[in-house]
């Protein structure tokens, strides 16, 4: 199994959307190991490269749910709250 022809490959079927950011998220995941890269191109991969599908998603069972790109998550705007009043 050729790994480097099966990425260059899934990397072409990407769609070409905003201005191919999507395969540039993926590019990040890949090739400089970008974990939040990797959540996202993973998210975006599950729901058909639709980002508003991502924000809507209820699989709650995914162990990605809680780090969903493009959602509000409540412990993550808390903890810019408490951020910001500390001066941080």
């Amino acid at each position: 199994m050729d790994v480097k022809a099966i990425r260059a490959k899934y990397r072409d079927d990407i769609p070409d959307l905003h201005n191919d950011a999507y395969r540039k998220v993926w590019d990040r995941a890949i090739k400089k190991r970008s974990l939040a890269a990797a959540v996202k191109s993973k998210c975006l991969d599950c729901s058909c490269w639709q980002s508003v599908e991502i924000k809507n998603c209820q699989c709650v069972a995914c162990p990605l749910f809680e780090v969903r790109p493009y959602a509000d998550h409540p412990k993550r705007k808390r903890a810019v709250e408490a951020a910001s009043k500390t001066g941080s």
